[in-house]
Formats: C-alpha cells, structure tokens, sequence
C-alpha cells in the first residue's frame, strides 16, 4: 500500500491473518493506520513499525510480535501473549502503548519516555535494555521488572502500591516525591546483586 503521493487518500488498512506469520511485513507509506484482526500467532518484520502510523490489534487473540519505532508510536494488542520492542528512537515522542490481557512482554531500548505504558491483565514483564526514564509517562501493569544492569526512574506514583518482582542487578529511582509515605511493601527483590531503590535528591520541595 503505497500512500506517499499527495493525491493519495488511504488512512486505514484492515487486515486479518487466517494464517499464523512469522515475518510479515506490511509494507506502507504515509500515515497509515493499520487494524489487525487474528486468531493466529503473527510476527511482524522488523521493518514493519517503522512504516504506518499506529497498529490496533485490539480484537486479536493470537500472540502478536512487533517492534515500535519512531513512526509507529500507538500500538494495541489484543489478549494474546503478546512481544513488544520498543526502540530508543520513540522516547522522542509519546507512546501509546496498551498490551491487552495475557502474560505479555515489553521491552525499552532506553531513554526517557513520555505518553502512556499500560500492559493490562496477566502476567506481564518489563525489560530494560538502556537506562530508561518514565517520570513524564503514565505507566502500569507490569508484575516482573527485569532491569539487567540499567536504571529504572519512575515518580512515586508509578511504584507505590505496586506488586513488582524485580530482577536483575539495576536500581529502581523514585523521582518526583510529591506524597506524605509510599508503599513498597508489594515490592519482592528477586534474584538481584546490589540492587537499590534510591530516593536521594527527589524529594519535591512542595
């Protein structure tokens, strides 16, 4: 589907996988959004989400693949276990991303996030690859917060009263303390070698 010339007035394209996939690749140019309707497992090329505007895969129930760029920055999954990449290019605008339901996977290339993360019902882990930042974003869902060796800074509100197994030898740093206490007591530390939750110079001075 090309969309590049100006006389072109293609906004949405509508596909449905019968077939599971194991390399697609939807080819488009222009801002395109891209509806997926599945029952099957599909994994998108690599190249995919660097060319349409947003995927709604909302209404799929197979397990979707798919990796997020600088361009595909709205992405919804459906009730699949679902696999999203998203690379350190998207921290430069907001994201919009919502896994669905199922035991799903995110995985942030780095860098400072604005916009929205929510990773909905089951099971669901978050992995770092870059020290990663999401104090400007609207972040929750996540049970396993795998850090490696990476910093993970998130406001008080995006940990308190959370229930997060964390693995991994990183650190979790609270910004932004804008309330009276915070509850960490949902927090389990599993498997990490010199992990820390730093609150040091976050305290708002209001």
């Amino acid at each position: 589907v090309d969309n590049g010339n100006s006389t072109d007035d293609v906004t949405t394209v509508n596909l449905t996988a019968s077939v599971a996939q194991t390399d697609l690749l939807v080819d488009v140019e222009g801002d395109v959004d891209v509806t997926l309707t599945s029952a099957v497992d599909v994994v998108f090329d690599a190249t995919t989400g660097s060319d349409f505007g947003s995927l709604n895969a909302s209404t799929s129930s197979g397990d979707i693949t798919i990796g997020v760029t600088s361009t595909a920055l709205e992405v919804t999954t459906g009730s699949g276990d679902d696999t999203v990449s998203v690379a350190t290019a998207a921290s430069t605008a907001a994201l919009v991303l919502d896994t669905g339901a199922g035991t799903d996977g995110v995985t942030l290339g780095g860098g400072t996030y604005t916009g929205t993360i929510a990773m909905g019902d089951g099971t669901d882990t978050l992995t770092l690859s870059a020290d990663t930042d999401l104090t400007a974003a609207t972040f929750s869902g996540a049970n396993i917060i795998d850090t490696g060796a990476n910093a993970l800074t998130v406001d008080d509100a995006d940990i308190s009263g959370e229930n997060w197994v964390i693995n991994g030898a990183g650190s979790v740093v609270v910004a932004d303390i804008d309330q009276t206490s915070i509850d960490l007591s949902g927090l389990t530390v599993s498997g990490a070698t010199g992990f820390t939750v730093n609150f040091a110079s976050a305290r708002d001075a209001t």
